[in-house]
């Protein structure tokens, strides 16, 4: 769904070099400091993006490929999950969220966030529903209640838990 070329989220908060929702970075600190507990570097090093940077970012991308390739790993300007600054890109000690995956933090990561609100949003397998490639490193704030809901459940990614518990009405037979 495509958000106005002016939404700015409100309360965005700084996490360093970049910024997120309240609610996220709290829930990321936390995770953070637990990860940390346990001998686990994690880091942001992506959150929140303008419209206007996801544009640039996005044409970059199309100088490269066309657009049909660049839409299966970018969101065009207006529909990537960081304009409403609930989305983080990890990374481990490395410092690369394209090592996160091979990375010691990812398997503790994949199998703590729901209980801090995230999500892996782009999970491997799932493309014909989240209409991008995976990416081990993205996660989505959607809160406490909802992540452990879809942990518990079993449901992999936002599209099943929103069509099968969100946008579901009952159909009444007559």
């Amino acid at each position: 769904r495509r958000l106005p070329d002016d939404f700015v989220p409100a309360g965005l908060v700084n996490m360093g070099h970049y910024e997120a929702t309240r609610e996220t970075a709290n829930a990321f600190s936390r995770m953070q400091a637990d990860a940390a507990a346990r001998g686990l570097s994690l880091r942001v090093v992506s959150a929140y993006r303008s419209i206007a940077s996801q544009r640039q970012l996005y044409n970059r991308y199309l100088e490269r490929a066309p657009a049909h390739v660049v839409d299966t790993y970018s969101a065009r300007p207006g529909f990537s999950e960081h304009h409403t600054g609930r989305a983080l890109d990890l990374c481990g000690a490395s410092g690369s969220f394209l090592d996160f995956e091979k990375s010691p933090e990812a398997p503790w990561v994949h199998q703590n966030a729901y209980k801090y609100g995230f999500i892996l949003r782009y999970p491997k397998g799932y493309e014909h529903l989240t209409g991008y490639s995976d990416e081990p490193w993205h996660r989505t704030y959607v809160g406490v209640e909802v992540a452990t809901d879809m942990h518990e459940r079993g449901i992999v990614t936002l599209e099943e838990y929103t069509v099968k518990h969100v946008d579901y009405k009952p159909v009444e037979w007559v």
